[in-house]
């Protein structure tokens, strides 16, 4: 379901947020936390109640940690 752009409430019923991440070579990703943005309506000069976007976004603190390698494999 997609969220109506110029309404005031939430038009929303379902959500299904994603953040697609590929991890660079030997390196591990922890998500340390997340949450959703773009989920309220702003206001244009008129009042009227405007959505940033037709769908909510999600923001995510990550931790991206280098993997120390177990040694040179070319010897």
């Amino acid at each position: 379901m997609w969220q109506r752009i110029r309404t005031t409430e939430s038009t929303a019923s379902r959500r299904v947020d994603f953040i697609f991440l590929l991890a660079g070579h030997r390196s591990s990703v922890t998500v340390k936390s997340s949450n959703v943005v773009l989920d309220q309506p702003g206001r244009l000069p008129d009042g009227t109640a405007l959505w940033p976007s037709d769908h909510y976004g999600v923001s995510a603190d990550l931790e991206i940690v280098p993997i120390e390698p177990l040694g040179n494999l070319a010897q």
